[in-house]
């Protein structure tokens, strides 16, 4: 499969300004993550090859939703692999109008959410960031 390119427009970049060794969101509420979906990327790439996503951008603000799942009890594995070179990111599991789970970044992170029911959204969230993510997302 051929990559996507991706600059869209929607928002403005937002810079960092907490730090360059502090990722923290600075700018965007929890409401704001959970309701928004508006973003900007220049640079980047999203491909897709057998459920492994990958996405990286020099340069990434906003909050955009990666992924929505919808289940009616089943289980739903993750798997996320992060690396964030500079700017502030985050990683969050949507279900309902509440975060419930906020995913590790720099790290490599598995976990399962067992019995699952309704839509769950995957979404980053980015002031100035750039960063590499490759995930999967596979329901049982």
């Amino acid at each position: 499969m051929e990559p996507l390119v991706l600059n869209l427009t929607s928002c403005s970049h937002v810079e960092d300004t907490n730090g360059s060794s502090d990722y923290s969101i600075v700018t965007y509420s929890d409401k704001d993550i959970i309701t928004k979906n508006s973003f900007l990327l220049n640079k980047s790439v999203k491909t897709s090859k057998n459920e492994i996503n990958n996405i990286s951008a020099k340069k990434f603000s906003g909050v955009y939703q990666l992924e929505k799942t919808k289940v009616d009890n089943q289980n739903i594995y993750y798997h996320f692999e992060s690396k964030i070179e500079s700017g502030n990111f985050k990683i969050v599991i949507i279900h309902g109008e509440k975060i419930i789970k906020e995913i590790e970044i720099n790290s490599i992170t598995d976990f399962t959410i067992d019995s699952a029911s309704g839509t769950y959204l995957l979404k980053i969230v980015g002031e100035g960031a750039r960063f590499s993510l490759t995930y999967s997302i596979v329901t049982k």
